[in-house]
């Protein structure tokens, strides 16, 4: 009777160390491309044009519900790898910026399955340098707070810091947006198994047994965003307050990644724990810097007064050979500032 309880202890570990790697490989798979979600609500809150319509700074708030798609990836219930679908989301945010050029803002983040839920928070206090007339610069700080028990995966990243320069002289306007993310996660599991242990402890006791399994993910990303872009504006379209912008950017990501998993496993039965657990698995990966995606954003805004709308669409396409090297995602926000 000994080797049946063998068996069951090693297929239960054996499944889950299959799972572990199997989600690795596919966390690789999402982390080697460009997040294309995430360059977009970059974008979004890239709020230069506001600024550049100031005659001088001022101090203002901004509030706007976002709508558009992303990726999520789900687990699969008849495998142990993961389904990317692609999803729409909600994202409702204000922001306050004074004119000295500091400013925060609180974001969240919604996914529709049979409502809209929110799966993600994030407040960002940044800095933003804007009385130079050739070009713009500035720093922020995001912290991300992500629930726990979601049915699709979520990057570990809980902090990252930005820095963007734009150069506003020349027609085409350069920029370089550079961006380090850092952050962990723990994952605990209690497995029960009842066994009947008489011929491995006592012969007449019957014991409960657990199998204890913990792993922890941690992800260093350093990413840079090379950008050409103009503004095409029109004034005084419907009104002598409104305003319509056409921005064209061509975009080049790249970036450097360190990932890492470990998965350790424990039992309360002295017996389970010194003959039938695995060893403990560490998972590691480094990667130099490599230029990853290629993309197109097309956003239009109009504004009028206080009010402002902007739909955009962002068209990517991944360097390196994946079974879909082209994706699309799309959003339009509105809001007001006063």
């Amino acid at each position: 009777m000994k080797y049946p309880f063998t068996i069951v202890i090693i297929i239960a570990c054996m499944l889950y160390t299959g799972n572990s790697y199997a989600q690795y490989t596919k966390i690789d798979s999402l982390f080697a491309r460009a997040d294309t979600t995430a360059v977009l609500d970059s974008l979004m809150n890239d709020f230069d044009h506001y600024l550049d319509s100031l005659f001088k700074p001022k101090s203002f708030f901004i509030f706007s519900v976002g709508a558009g798609t992303g990726f999520f990836s789900f687990k699969s219930n008849a495998s142990f790898d993961f389904n990317t679908e692609k999803k729409i989301i909600l994202s409702p945010s204000m922001a306050y910026f004074h004119k000295s050029g500091i400013g925060l803002s609180l974001s969240a983040y919604m996914m529709r399955q049979d409502k809209f839920n929110a799966y993600q928070y994030a407040l960002s206090p940044s800095y933003d340098y804007i009385e130079n007339k050739h070009f713009t610069t500035g720093v922020s700080y995001t912290r991300y707070f992500t629930k726990e028990d979601l049915s699709f995966y979520t990057t570990p990243i809980q902090n990252e810091l930005n820095a963007y320069f734009n150069f506003k002289k020349w027609w085409i306007q350069p920029g370089v947006s550079l961006s380090y993310g850092w952050g962990s996660r723990t994952e605990y599991e209690k497995r029960e198994l009842d066994i009947n242990l008489r011929q491995l402890e006592n012969a007449r006791k019957k014991k409960r047994t657990y199998i204890y399994i913990t792993s922890s993910e941690s992800v260093k990303d350093f990413s840079t965003m090379f950008s050409l872009r103009h503004n095409f504006r029109w004034s005084k379209l419907l009104g002598k307050q409104d305003m319509l912008t056409l921005t064209p950017v061509v975009l080049v990501s790249g970036g450097t990644m360190n990932y890492g998993f470990n998965t350790s496993f424990s039992s309360n039965s002295k017996t389970v724990k010194n003959n039938f657990l695995p060893s403990n698995s560490n998972i590691t990966d480094v990667s130099g810097f490599d230029v990853q995606s290629a993309s197109l954003l097309m956003r239009l805004n109009y504004s009028a007064a206080s009010f402002f709308i902007t739909p955009q669409i962002l068209l990517d396409y991944y360097l390196h050979s994946s079974d879909n090297r082209f994706n699309s995602v799309y959003s339009i926000t509105a809001g007001v500032h006063f």
